[in-house]
């Protein structure tokens, strides 16, 4: 501390009063000072100021203090066990980087292992995130894509009055809404309401007088010229369809059209389809037509026929493929997918069950019997590419549960007859890959002309090699270039070849290793 102070030299020559003042002053300003000075050591003592061996640097970037007491933990540590029955190694191996002294060396080797189980659960969160990552990108893009993947979206009560029974339906992705068709047996009203996707809350309803006899098992939805919500509904028996303005409550005539009450639409087309006792005819128009009241038939065809399921409940299109969702009251739930060309691609009959589980792991408990429980199928819609079913269990609520889930709850297959399907097959792995997780191994489909290929991949040692063998006669004929996401947030760069070999050409990841991430998933059309 610098201590400046301007002292008078020359007092008055005469011993008075001003005399005296003077030299009180002179007196009390040097007590001040040195009184400061005192104040300011003891405070130095008393605080991490102080110049104590914890404050001086030492090499390593330790200070005196650690050096010292590491020194003494080692030293101690290797003293009190000098006598002849433990290896001075291994007793010296019980002082971790911290200098902390451990009784015995399996405590330090357990807290080493607490550490390293901490920081692999944060990677497996994180590659949690990545696989969620590979599920937005793989998903919705194609809509036979872990089809049998579920996971339940929301629920709510089939009936708040004892009478009206939900028919269909559909989903708004833009508002967040569900909308609901419901009416009686033989009824003459049919009731649409509206509900929150994510809990399920009833918001509101309207209702439209119809024929006895006449329901609504389709729901399709637009917004007209005025942006007024209006709905696709069935107020006849009669083949046609009417429009329902449901902002200003205004209800169409019939619009004549090959329509029934199982209908669906995308953005580009309408489906509806007729069902007999032994066929299932299909009828496809512009949607736009149909918005505008004056159909256009696109196309129409007999769909194969399948005798050993259940009733069609609802049908839907999505991605180019006509879906048809089974399972009448105390029945068998069920999916069959069509191109359109009514050509049946694969049907799958689920365990009831597995379907129970499925709902139990969003809703604990929710259905206390999975092997024996009343269940009905009411309906299909697409929910963001996805495939959503809407399901009745025990007469008292409704399931939306969505396919397409890469992560969710796989339901397991009762039946599944396969024409223009393979259903998946294995691949050969070369050079020392293996999979990445034993439980999901590397396989390939074909469905029609399209091919997909999934694999998961480690032990993946050098670039430029092939590392995946499949079916030849699945190859395309040229290279297929592709890039794939892989370990640390980095990504790699692969090829489908002619031969029916995939090879990893390279990676951007600085230092990749023997369990390094390559999770190839990959489609490609034969001529």
């Amino acid at each position: 501390m610098l201590l400046l102070l301007t002292l008078r030299k020359y007092f008055g020559t005469i011993r008075n009063a001003l005399y005296e003042e003077q030299l009180a002053n002179d007196l009390g300003s040097i007590e001040t000072a040195v009184n400061g000075i005192e104040r300011d050591v003891t405070n130095h003592k008393r605080t991490d100021n102080a110049h104590t061996s914890s404050q001086i640097a030492h090499g390593g970037g330790l200070t005196v203090y650690e050096e010292i007491e590491i020194a003494k933990a080692r030293i101690r540590n290797l003293i009190l066990n000098a006598d002849g029955t433990n290896i001075k190694e291994v007793v010296d191996a019980r002082v971790d980087d911290d200098g902390f002294v451990y009784p015995v060396l399996k405590e330090r080797l357990d807290a080493d292992k607490g550490e390293i189980k901490t920081q692999l659960e944060a990677n497996k969160n994180q590659l949690a995130e990545m696989y969620k990552t590979v599920e937005l990108i793989t998903n919705s893009q194609d809509a036979l894509s872990y089809l049998n993947n579920v996971e339940a979206m929301t629920t709510f009560k089939a009936r708040e009055e004892a009478l009206f029974w939900p028919q269909s339906a559909n989903i708004n992705e833009l508002t967040n809404e569900i909308y609901v068709a419901s009416q009686e047996n033989e009824g003459t009203e049919l009731r649409i309401e509206i509900r929150d996707l994510d809990t399920g809350s009833f918001k509101e309803r309207k209702s439209i007088p119809i024929e006895s006899g006449a329901y609504t098992e389709g729901l399709s939805f637009f917004y007209n010229d005025q942006g007024n919500l209006c709905f696709i509904v069935k107020a006849s028996k009669m083949s046609g369809y009417n429009i329902f303005n449901y902002d200003t409550g205004e209800l169409s005539d019939l619009i004549r059209a090959n329509v029934s009450s199982k209908y669906a639409a995308n953005k580009y087309y309408f489906a509806s389809i007729t069902v007999n006792q032994a066929s299932i005819h299909a009828y496809v128009y512009t949607w736009e037509s149909i918005k505008m009241g004056n159909p256009v038939l696109y196309t129409d065809f007999t769909v194969d026929y399948i005798p050993n399921l259940e009733k069609v409940q609802g049908i839907t299109l999505n991605d180019g493929f006509l879906f048809m969702s089974h399972g009448k009251s105390n029945g068998r739930p069920a999916i069959s997918v069509y191109n359109l060309a009514g050509e049946l691609l694969n049907y799958y009959i689920y365990t009831k069950d597995s379907l129970a589980s499925a709902i139990n792991k969003k809703f604990s408990d929710f259905i206390p019997n999975i092997y024996n429980y009343n269940f009905e199928n009411e309906s299909c819609c697409v929910y963001k590419g996805d495939l959503v079913a809407v399901q009745v269990v025990n007469n008292a609520d409704v399931v939306l549960v969505r396919h397409n889930r890469m992560l969710g709850y796989s339901l397991d297959v009762n039946v599944n007859q396969s024409r223009k399907d393979t259903g998946w097959m294995d691949t050969e792995l070369l050079n020392g890959a293996t999979a990445y997780v034993p439980e999901r191994i590397p396989r390939i489909r074909r469905i029609g002309n399209k091919i997909r290929l999934e694999a998961e991949l480690k032990g993946v040692t050098t670039m430029d090699t092939e590392y995946i063998s499949y079916y030849p006669e699945w190859s395309p004929d040229r290279v297929l270039p592709f890039t794939i996401p892989t370990s640390g947030g980095h990504n790699a760069v692969c090829q489908i070849q002619p031969n029916g070999k995939v090879k990893i050409l390279s990676t951007r990841h600085p230092t990749p290793d023997v369990n390094s991430w390559y999770p190839i998933v990959f489609e490609w059309y034969l001529n």
